[in-house]
């Protein structure tokens, strides 16, 4: 499944909320997709001020500028108020984390009540089959997902071995 069709699915399982924060922006292509599809403010944030640049230059684009807003900052630190967010989406994030526990602890702070998290990654079946950006078993994400204190965790396989994991505040 390509990254366009992963961006509607995501799309669609947001579709009820009003404000996204979509952690790890990037290039962009996610929030702007995400905004093109939903007319509602996406919020990218990353660390990067070459990615703002870039999901900046990807929003006007696709003509959605006024829907996209990018931020620095650190997935693991978030400056937002509590529950400022409906959803927050992750897309290939969690395995670049230092500290995945203490971003999605974060990341509960800043969604509503009932919010929606959206988590795309790549799975493995075995600790043996461990690369640099894939190393997670179904398991180890329910664990870290329950553990910060999210429930109704759902896994969707896309492809070969990359999941959509939803959960709920």
């Amino acid at each position: 499944m390509g990254q366009d069709s992963i961006n509607k699915k995501i799309a669609q399982k947001l579709r009820r909320a009003r404000r996204i924060l979509d952690i790890v922006c990037e290039d962009g292509d996610l929030a702007t997709d995400l905004a093109k599809a939903l007319k509602k403010l996406v919020v990218g944030l990353d660390v990067s001020d070459a990615n703002f640049k870039k999901a900046e230059k990807a929003a006007k684009k696709k003509k959605v500028s006024p829907f996209v807003s990018c931020v620095r900052g650190d997935a693991q630190r978030l400056s937002f108020r509590k529950e400022e967010f409906d959803s927050v989406t992750l897309s290939y994030t969690l395995h670049h984390l230092e500290n995945p526990l203490q971003a999605l602890d974060e990341i509960r702070r800043i969604m509503k009540p009932k919010g929606k998290l959206v988590v795309v990654e790549c799975m493995i079946k075995e600790v043996r089959d461990k690369t640099t950006c894939c190393f997670y078993t179904l398991e180890d994400l329910r664990k870290i997902i329950e553990e910060s204190g999210f429930r109704n965790v759902r896994f969707e396989h896309l492809d070969e071995d990359n999941f959509l994991i939803e959960a709920v505040k």
